[in-house]
């Protein structure tokens, strides 16, 4: 599985308009979770074990319509493999008018994986002019 959580936007994102926000991510060194493994590893010999979930993985950003699908990955970290807080912005060109974004932490490798990620301080989406680098 993974986790997500969704925001809805005060105004619409505008097709064709660029923006910017950031947010600072980090892991934690710790994080132990109980997890039942019968289903994935049968040699283990309990049904619920004790895992430590450091195994890095990425943030991605979705741009949500009215009907809250995903639409548009409008950002997406790399592998977050450090306990520092530490600042990511992300630039983008609105494809369709969007009243949600979505934050998904999500596997790096699309591989089953016991991960965190700490998420902190998420700027405004704001516009910019279109002319960033890409």
């Amino acid at each position: 599985t993974w986790e997500r959580i969704g925001q809805v936007l005060s105004s619409k994102l505008i097709q064709d308009s660029c923006y910017q926000f950031s947010i600072f991510l980090a892991q934690s060194p710790v994080y132990r979770s109980g997890m039942n493994n019968r289903d994935h590893f049968p040699q283990l010999s309990k049904m619920s074990e004790e895992f430590n979930f450091t195994i890095p993985i990425i943030l991605r950003v979705w741009a949500l319509d009215s009907k809250r699908n995903k639409n548009q990955l409008i950002g997406e970290s790399p592998k977050i493999d450090h306990e520092h807080w530490k600042k990511y912005t992300f630039r983008f060109t609105s494809e369709d008018f969007f009243n949600a974004i979505l934050l998904e932490a999500y596997y790096a490798d699309e591989i089953i994986v016991n991960g965190n990620i700490l998420i902190d301080e998420a700027s405004d989406i704001i516009p910019i002019p279109c002319s960033y680098d890409k």
